[in-house]
């Protein structure tokens, strides 16, 4: 009798480990990682990245979501969603060596204008990457669409001005979760799951289905592209969103202005508008295809980088700092700004 006892308590035990044993594992097959529980906020984003190849984890069986993720895993991250597509020459960062394995992606970003450096021909691949800037890729990424600002947050003075526009894009078509009820905490490093979540509902904007319709992204009216010709050349470029580059859109409604420019300080051309613009100032850190407001009555396009307080008004769209060097030329070079 004491056998069968013993026999029929060794049973249950054995029962109860395979089915805690199953357990776990259910747990873990639901998610596909060992640290990602299935009832998380992010359990489903981290699935849907997986399974549509936007994001992998870090090995072992994990996804570490609470990691911070970097710059060079953001731009690889579009740069796989972008097809990969083949890209050949070298970037213009000095911190970005050939054949590290973000190369191509880092190329690729770069020349889509989709991130930038720091300047001084710095990139900072393994420096985090914050919500703000998260939010300001993905939205060049969907081309930088106008948008209704809402001012909902008790953080909007944190903003950087370059990613007010596109932070008010992401909260609208709910693409970026908030970091709480009242704040979205622009400063904060971006956590591998947040920005897992953002591509899972950046992904299903793109591409909505009956179980995922998204709020549709809302544009404001005479949204159309600047055109610059140079040298018999047009390229288009992305207007900033502040009341500078309004008025430069209005000033542009009567027909197109051709400034002359000069080169000054081996970086830029410069050329009087022949009016002035209301001024929205700043310490920035300028990049190759930067259109920017001096003094409030002259355009400035950069070729190089710069340090200085100034009124950014726009971005040339899809050329390198070498390409656009060259076509500015090293001397005198007429520009002329149009929309259409």
């Amino acid at each position: 009798m004491r056998c069968l006892k013993r026999y029929t308590a060794l049973l249950l035990i054995l029962i109860l480990s395979i089915s805690l044993t199953v357990t776990v594992f259910a747990a873990v097959d639901d998610t596909g990682f060992s640290d990602v529980d299935s009832d998380v906020w992010y359990a489903e984003a981290i699935m849907y990245c997986r399974e549509h190849n936007l994001m992998a984890g870090t090995g072992n069986n994990q996804f570490a979501p609470e990691s911070n993720l970097s710059r060079a895993q953001l731009a690889a991250v579009l740069y796989r969603m972008e097809g990969t597509p083949a890209v050949t020459g070298t970037d213009a960062f000095t911190d970005t060596p050939d054949g590290a394995w973000y190369s191509a992606a880092v190329l690729w970003a770069s020349r889509q204008n989709l991130i930038g450096g720091y300047g001084g021909g710095i990139f900072g691949p393994d420096d985090p990457v914050s919500r703000e800037q998260m939010t300001a890729i993905l939205w060049r990424y969907a081309g930088s669409p106008a948008t209704i600002s809402k001012n909902v947050f008790t953080d909007e003075t944190d903003i950087a001005n370059y990613a007010a526009a596109a932070v008010d894009w992401a909260d609208n078509n709910h693409i970026v979760r908030p970091f709480s009820d009242t704040a979205f905490a622009p400063k904060s490093n971006a956590t591998r799951a947040q920005v897992a979540d953002a591509l899972m509902n950046f992904d299903r904007i793109q591409k909505p289905t009956n179980n995922a319709q998204m709020e549709p992204v809302q544009t404001a009216e005479n949204s159309s592209m600047l055109h610059l010709t140079i040298n018999g050349t047009t390229l288009t470029a992305t207007l900033e969103d502040n009341s500078s580059a309004q008025a430069l859109k209005e000033l542009l409604a009567d027909g197109p202005i051709t400034i002359d420019m000069r080169d000054y300080g081996n970086m830029e051309k410069v050329g009087s508008l022949g009016a002035s613009l209301p001024t929205n100032n700043e310490q920035m850190n300028t990049q190759a295809g930067d259109i920017i407001l001096y003094q409030g009555n002259q355009i400035t396009i950069y070729y190089d980088t710069n340090s200085w307080s100034l009124t950014r008004l726009g971005k040339i769209n899809n050329i390198t700092a070498q390409e656009l060097r060259t076509l500015l030329g090293s001397g005198d070079v007429s520009v002329t700004l149009a929309f259409g």
